[in-house]
């Protein structure tokens, strides 16, 4: 199966979920992400959910880490040219939606990736050996090629790792772990 079926088919189920299913693994996946990696001191950038398109709700991992004073980044997507810019958020720090209803942060504060310490990656579905399906514009892998060779790549998944293998490309960059509601999977 491509990565286009594969995008088409793991939307329509997240589509499906409920939101009151979707907050609760949440919750749970936050958890395991807490018990899991050691975010002390850490820089830690994370995706801003969109909620009306059902997913996974980072404002709970986002919250822990303002009640633990860990520092937060997070991405402006710019598409001309096609990139991500990287910022840190905290409390004080305020989002207006852009055209894709992608919370925006103000003010800027712009950080470089080698800065970032763990990655939290948006994904569709992965497969066993830590390769995703994303929305299949590219930025992350872009953004992920920059980090430090050492910085945690962790997928955030509503689903369970799938069989099949996923076709990967050469600028496709495979994800060190996945945090499922059941599970934290490391490749």
């Amino acid at each position: 199966m491509d990565k286009s079926a594969l995008r088409k088919e793991y939307l329509e189920k997240r589509n499906q979920l409920d939101k009151a299913l979707i907050e609760k693994w949440s919750m749970k996946m936050a958890f395991s992400f807490f018990n899991t990696f050691e975010t002390h001191q850490k820089l830690v950038h994370l995706f801003l959910s969109i909620k009306e398109l059902n997913e996974i709700q980072t404002e709970v991992f986002v919250n822990r880490l303002f009640e633990d004073d860990d520092k937060v980044a997070t991405s402006i997507t710019h598409f001309n040219p096609k990139r991500l810019e990287h910022t840190l958020i905290n409390k004080e720090t305020t989002y207006a939606k852009d055209k894709y209803g992608v919370p925006v942060p103000s003010p800027i504060i712009s950080i470089a990736e080698e800065a970032i310490d763990i990655v939290l990656v948006p994904l569709l579905c992965i497969d066993f050996k830590g390769n995703r399906v994303g929305y299949g514009q590219g930025f992350y892998d872009g953004f992920l090629k920059k980090c430090g060779e050492n910085t945690p790549k962790i997928g955030l998944s509503l689903f369970e790792p799938i069989e099949v293998e996923i076709p990967i490309n050469d600028w496709d960059i495979p994800l060190d772990y996945c945090i499922t509601p059941n599970e934290v999977y490391r490749f």
